[in-house]
Parts: structure tokens; C-alpha cells; sequence
């Protein structure tokens, strides 16, 4: 996941929230409240680490590993990020969802999704 930056001035991203959804179930929150620059005319990449249990996401979605493994194409993976940038002394939230499979996860090497301002 990747942020552009298509303006003349810098922006500084300050925290960002992310949700992560399988099949419309959340499965994990994440805040990161480290802050990166991102340069005019340049893009970044967004620098969290989401680790994702199967085990975990099997009983949350009332699944066996086995089942989530078999039925990839069916699980429909959601991200929702809250991008919180600062430009100067003006502080504003980008959302961003980003949604797929697991199926797509697991065997497409696909181009990062960005969010471009």
C-alpha cells in the first residue's frame, strides 16, 4: 500500500487506523502513530505491518483453517485505513478501503494499491 503525494509541498502522515475484515467480520484493528514524511511529488509506502492468524480468523468467522484454505476465492478480504495527514498547521483524515480475496492474496503478486492525494 502506497501513498502519493502529487502536490508541490510536503505532507506529514501522523497516525493511521486500519480495520481488517473477512468476510465482513472484523479481525483485527491497528494504530500507528508513527509519523512519515511523505515529499511533494513523491510516493511512500504506508508502513504497517498487519500479521494475520488463520487460526484466529477460523474461529472468528465460524470456519476450519482447512475451509478457509479450500474456499480462498469465496473469503472477501477488507481494509479499511483512516490515513490522518498534516500539511502546514492543517490536520485532515483520508479514508481509504482497499478489498480483495484470499485467492488474490495468495496467489497474485499484484501492483500495491495507493492513495493518492
Amino acid at each position: 500500500l502506497t501513498f502519493t503525494n502529487n502536490s508541490k509541498i510536503k505532507i506529514e502522515i501522523i497516525s493511521q487506523d486500519v480495520k481488517a475484515y473477512f468476510n465482513n467480520q472484523l479481525v483485527t484493528t491497528v494504530r500507528n502513530d508513527n509519523i512519515q514524511v511523505i515529499d511533494k511529488m513523491a510516493t511512500n509506502p504506508l508502513m504497517v505491518n498487519i500479521v494475520i492468524n488463520l487460526r484466529n480468523i477460523a474461529s472468528i468467522i465460524q470456519s476450519n483453517y482447512h475451509n478457509i484454505l479450500v474456499n480462498r476465492e469465496k473469503i472477501a478480504i477488507k481494509v479499511d485505513i483512516n490515513v490522518k495527514v498534516k500539511v502546514f498547521m492543517i490536520t485532515a483524515s483520508v479514508p481509504f478501503t482497499y478489498n480483495t480475496t484470499l485467492k488474490e492474496l495468495m496467489t497474485k503478486k499484484a501492483a500495491p494499491e495507493k492513495i493518492k492525494t
